[in-house]
């Protein structure tokens, strides 16, 4: 099952990311953006980054 909070998360803090790039023009956290949907794509959702920062952060609450 699913938690419907980290799919939101992780959407939230995307989508922060990338208007900061936007804002920025930061070549680098566009990079590390990609590398967050690279380790994503290929370990699985299990593993992605941005849901392991949710396990530890967010869910325990």
């Amino acid at each position: 099952m699913v938690d419907p909070r980290g799919l939101r998360f992780t959407a939230a803090v995307t989508s922060v990311v990338l208007a900061v790039v936007l804002v920025t023009g930061s070549g680098w956290l566009l990079l590390a953006q990609t590398v967050v949907f690279v380790v994503g794509a290929v370990a699985g959702v299990r593993y992605a980054p941005y849901g392991l920062l949710f396990r530890a952060l967010i869910r325990p609450r």
